[in-house]
């Protein structure tokens, strides 16, 4: 009940997926399917999923940046931890994005399920 009375006042929360599923999937992702690393250009450089786009959710020109993008293709949206990619998708979702995947605990999840 209170779960259903939430998602009604904040809507529902962008879908998610676990590092070990994307994992499986980033080899053979379809070329309507994109990865997008919404971390500052700098944590970027530092290291990111192959193949990822760079796009600053934290900087004024996320909305315009992302209306440059096919709102018909799949996004796995990621950051560090999956705070700020989590706001990427919900932004995505209101600007008519349909499919966007939030990366569970982000490129810090990432590494982890490595170690």
């Amino acid at each position: 009940m209170i779960k259903s009375w939430l998602a009604q006042i904040f809507g529902k929360g962008p879908e998610t997926i676990r590092p070990e599923e994307l994992e499986e999937k980033i080899t053979q992702l379809p070329k309507n399917h994109q990865l997008l690393d919404v971390r500052t250009p700098e944590e970027y450089q530092k290291g990111h999923l192959p193949g990822a786009q760079n796009i600053d959710v934290m900087q004024a020109s996320f909305r315009e940046e992302i209306q440059k993008l096919s709102p018909e293709n799949t996004y796995y949206v990621y950051c560090r931890s999956g705070v700020r990619s989590r706001r990427a998708c919900q932004i995505m979702q209101t600007q008519g994005f349909s499919d966007v995947i939030n990366l569970q605990g982000g490129i810090m999840a990432w590494k982890g399920k490595r170690v």
